[in-house]
């Protein structure tokens, strides 16, 4: 088996040969019963790391995230939680920004919403891929807005993210936050907040927030209203838009 083959084979959630799937474990027996050196070590390799037996792979008949580039969606939501093998949630992770990325010439604006950023891409990857998954996440908040992709990243510890993801955020939407170490590594990165307003978000009540960036005209303390939406989802009030005011009598 070449090495120039191995790219037509592997993709994001599962594996493809040449318009035909096959899993990790077919690879395996492929590679196996191919007696050139490089295809033994890639069998073993596949069988040491027990890539074969996580649940991430898609089944023959499903989609791979490779085809996030192909399909028209307004709304998508890939839940890489509840894995038994922590790297499953970088491979994930690393197939969506590949995927995306991939896209980036067609400049189809696209939110890209990170929950428990610093887990996806951190200050400190531990394994070779989550390092590879940061890599993209910092290649698409240093030059993906021109294309379209705008990263939003939400996390309980900033001083855990990668440096180089936190400095390219414009915008900073701030809870409540108890730790002080986290609020003096944003001061440091968001220098045009005044470290005043920085410090009340320890004493932040529920729902109230500090806003800075561009999207205010100068950093501000803001309070959040309530929910539109009902909780686990459901319709909207058709007088959502009403003016909430007391009308004068």
């Amino acid at each position: 088996m070449r090495r120039a083959d191995l790219g037509t084979i592997l993709t994001r959630r599962g594996t493809r040969r040449r318009g035909s799937a096959t899993s990790p474990a077919d690879l395996g027996v492929a590679a196996t019963a191919d007696f050139s050196a490089e295809a033994r070590r890639l069998a073993l390799r596949i069988a040491n790391l027990g890539v074969a037996d996580w649940d991430v792979w898609a089944d023959p008949d499903e989609p791979g995230i490779a085809s996030l580039a192909d399909e028209d969606w307004r709304a998508l939501v890939l839940d890489v939680g509840g894995f038994a093998n922590p790297a499953e949630p970088s491979l994930v992770a690393l197939g969506a920004f590949n995927a995306l990325w991939n896209r980036r010439e067609g400049r189809a604006p696209i939110l890209i919403v990170i929950d428990e950023a610093h887990n996806i891409c951190p200050g400190e990857p531990p394994d070779p891929l989550q390092a590879a998954a940061t890599e993209r996440a910092v290649q698409i908040a240093g030059e993906g807005r021109k294309f379209g992709l705008y990263p939003l990243l939400s996390t309980q510890r900033p001083a855990k993210l990668h440096p180089n993801v936190l400095s390219q955020c414009d915008n900073l939407v701030l809870m409540r936050m108890n730790s002080a170490a986290d609020l003096e590594h944003l001061a440091g990165t968001f220098s045009f907040v005044p470290p005043a307003l920085l410090a009340e978000a320890s004493y932040f009540a529920q729902g109230e927030t500090l806003l800075a960036g561009k999207i205010v005209p100068s950093p501000l303390l803001a309070h959040f209203g309530g929910r539109v939406s009902q909780e686990g989802g459901g319709d909207v009030a058709a007088d959502w838009a009403t003016a909430r005011h007391a009308r004068r009598s």
